[in-house]
Formats: structure tokens, sequence, C-alpha cells
């Protein structure tokens, strides 16, 4: 009677022991760091950076003004709700920054960066120094503008600049 007991025992405790040991190992490993999605955008004063993680916690940013600007944070891919994962974005920009004008602020869909050019100069022909560009990176269409748009107010509703619109009436005033 004793040793069946004991067997029970033993078999239970081999039993915890195996479904504790995966559980252990997993726990103690390192989360691993993804990637995020982003999109980008830029003026001839700043780059826009949109990064597709939602309800964002544990942020930290670092803008440098030699150009690099990290990111990390925890939370959610763009298109899911199912598991959190820990995200990290590491960038080294292909020209100087403004960090003390440089700003990010977290929202519930996504994580906005408006990064001040070092010199308010013409567009740069990409976003990073390395010319390999990175899986995760895709243009912001909705926040693009042509470059010579830039600057100009410009009237969307005849698609040319204000300064270039000059009304029909105005002409027959000169006559």
């Amino acid at each position: 009677h004793m040793l069946r007991g004991s067997a029970g025992t033993w078999r239970a405790l081999c039993l915890w022991v195996f479904c504790l040991i995966p559980f252990l190992e997993s726990s103690s490993q390192e989360v691993e760091q993804i990637a995020p999605e982003f999109r980008w955008a830029q003026r001839k004063d700043r780059i826009f950076l949109t990064i597709d993680v939602q309800s964002c916690t544990q942020e930290r940013f670092q803008i440098e003004d030699d150009g690099h600007f990290s990111f990390s944070g925890q939370g959610f891919p763009h298109d899911a709700r199912t598991q959190s994962h820990s995200y990290t974005l590491d960038l080294v920009m292909l020209k100087p920054l403004n960090s003390t004008n440089s700003t990010c602020s977290v929202g519930p869909r996504d994580v906005q960066c408006t990064l001040e050019k070092k010199v308010r100069e013409k567009y740069w022909k990409r976003l990073l120094q390395t010319k390999k560009k990175p899986a995760t990176m895709t243009i912001d269409w909705s926040k693009w503008l042509d470059e010579e748009k830039d600057g100009v107010r410009w009237n969307e509703q005849a698609d040319r600049p204000w300064e270039w619109w000059k009304h029909q009436d105005d002409e027959d005033e000169d006559d």
C-alpha cells in the first residue's frame, strides 16, 4: 500500500516537473525583439515617421543629432490584437537631425514622430544612410507632398499654388 502511494506521488511529481520545466525555460529566455512596420514622409525641414504599434506601452525614444533614431516599446501589431510583442527600431538617417526640436507621441493606433532636419534643404534622396531598404519600411503616401509644393500655399481645388491663381474677374477690371 505504501509503494502505491509513493508511485502515484512520484508520477504526480514527475508530471508537475515536466509541465513546469518548459514554462520556466520560456520565461527565463529574453523576449524576442521584433522590428515594427513603419512609414515615412518628408518636408524640406522635417521627417515624419509613423510606427505601426497599437496600444504601445513602455515606449522609449532616442533621437541623436548625428541622425540616430531608436524606438522600443510593447504593443500589438497593426492588424491584430492577439498577442502583445516587444518592438525595437534602430535607424541611422541619411543626414543629421535636430534632436531638441524633434518629437514623438504615442496614440492608440500608432506612434507618431516628427524629426526635424538639422538643415532645411531639398528633399533627401532616401531616408537612411544604408542603401538597403528595411523590409518593414514603406512610404507614407497620406503625408507625402511633392517637393515643388512644399512651402507653397496650395489651392487644392485648382491643383496649383495660390500665388498663380488669378480669378477671371481680376482680368476684367484691368480693361
